[in-house]
């Protein structure tokens, strides 16, 4: 299903939320109005997932793709838990993002795909400025994430200060982060990632410790990235 431009329902909200029990794949462009993408108070998704009524969420229990495009006042995302078959999610030209999830992601999703969000500062909410660790992107030994591809987000400094990326993940990219400052501390110990690919991240000083224990490393690309000062020591030698 694809909404396009829509800034209010003119459907029976009952009538039309038993619609979306067997839905799989839902794609969002251009909603301008999207403040909030699960609490708001008058606007399609959000209207009926408020503090009362997210039993909206449950409604999307078949929703394995999710995909928003455009929605330039959406800020935050999102404040109850996704869909819990959720497996791809991508956010592609929210201007206004500045945070990805201040709740746990799901354990089945697979694919989180964010580009050309202007604003986008952590994919934690509080990661970026506090010391706390109460809020975390996933559960890092059960997720079942495998692709992580962010690009052109120019105020992002860094993905994940306090946490580290889950074991399962197989693919990194990273493109055009120009503010981009680190990724992780440090790798996780029989990480399954196989390829990290950094291109035109000219802040990067340095890549995560522990690059060693990446024994499933397949490729490791690296691109225009003119601050990168250090590797690993005796992990990784600098290309020539």
């Amino acid at each position: 299903m694809e909404l396009s431009s829509i800034s209010e329902f003119g459907f029976e909200t009952e009538e039309f939320l038993k619609r979306f029990t067997q839905l799989k794949n839902l794609k969002t462009t251009g909603c301008e109005e999207l403040t909030s993408l699960w609490k708001s108070r008058n606007r399609w998704l959000q209207h009926h997932i408020g503090n009362s009524q997210s039993h909206f969420v449950q409604e999307l229990v078949s929703l394995q793709q999710l995909h928003i495009i455009g929605c330039s006042t959406l800020i935050s995302f999102p404040e109850v838990d996704l869909p819990p078959f959720l497996k791809h999610l991508k956010i592609e030209s929210c201007s206004s993002l500045v945070y990805f999830t201040r709740s746990h992601m799901p354990l089945t999703l697979r694919r989180i795909e964010i580009g050309d969000c202007l604003e986008l500062k952590s994919l934690v909410e509080g990661e970026a400025s506090s010391s706390s660790s109460s809020s975390c992107l996933m559960n890092e030994e059960a997720s079942s994430l495998e692709y992580l591809k962010i690009w052109k987000c120019p105020s992002l400094t860094s993905l994940l200060d306090r946490s580290q990326l889950p074991r399962a993940l197989e693919q990194l990219f990273l493109w055009d982060c120009e503010q981009l400052e680190s990724i992780t501390d440090k790798f996780q110990d029989k990480t399954c990632l196989e390829c990290v690919d950094i291109r035109r991240c000219p802040n990067l000083k340095s890549l995560p410790e522990r690059m060693c224990y990446l024994t499933n490393l397949q490729k490791l690309y690296i691109f225009q990235c003119g601050s990168l000062v250090s590797f690993p020591r005796g992990q990784i030698q600098p290309p020539t």
